[in-house]
């Protein structure tokens, strides 16, 4: 089937925001249920912070001293990645919300137009927010669980990647990271639970 009979039959479809992608120019090259795993998969990456954390407490305890004394591993990145996870949680839900709407067919042409500007819109704030903090937080904590040797490196030039939050900021990775298993599972959960009914009613729909 050549590329214009395909356009032909998503015209033909009744889908409407089909249709409206065809005339809408889109920044980033993935559909709005691409956008909704690109959140889900910066979410549940952050569920590494804790194994690769607390795998190298005794690097840690070593490199910051004291300042890992009470029992818990608080570094700051702990409270980035936190920060990273409901920013991308909220984009998400939000992004979860126009994906129901999409599935059930429930938006007119002119409103799937919104709804691609819009969701352009979502995962560059995403991204900027939310992505590129966890993926940084995610990182660092990698560094000594793969190379502790690096991560000393970096000490003794100066670069303390394990720096310990203090007060309100001083987040377990522990408790990072099983709200990241959770949030995870719920947002899986919905999307395919979205995803099924959109399926469902796309299959009682007469051919």
């Amino acid at each position: 089937m050549s590329d214009s009979d395909d356009v032909t039959d998503t015209v033909l479809s009744g889908e409407s925001y089909a249709q409206a992608a065809l005339s809408t120019r889109r920044f980033y090259p993935i559909g709005l249920r691409g956008k909704v795993l690109l959140c889900i998969g910066t979410v549940a990456s952050t569920i590494t912070i804790a194994p690769a954390t607390y795998t190298r407490r005794d690097l840690i305890s070593s490199l910051e001293g004291n300042a890992v004394a009470t029992g818990t591993v608080a570094p700051s990145l702990s409270i980035i990645a936190l920060a990273g996870v409901i920013s991308t949680t909220l984009c998400a839900v939000l992004l979860l919300r126009f994906l129901w709407l999409v599935e059930i067919d429930a938006l007119s042409v002119e409103q799937a137009i919104e709804v691609i500007r819009i969701e352009e819109a979502i995962l560059t704030f995403a991204i900027s927010t939310g992505v590129v903090v966890a993926a940084t937080s995610v990182i660092l904590s990698l560094v000594g669980f793969l190379t502790p040797d690096l991560a000393a490196g970096l000490y003794a030039s100066g670069v303390r990647i394990y720096v310990q939050a203090g007060g309100l900021f001083a987040i377990d990775t522990q408790v990072t990271s099983g709200l990241a298993v959770a949030i995870t599972l719920g947002l899986l959960l919905l999307y395919l639970l979205i995803t099924g009914e959109g399926a469902r009613r796309r299959a009682t729909v007469p051919q």
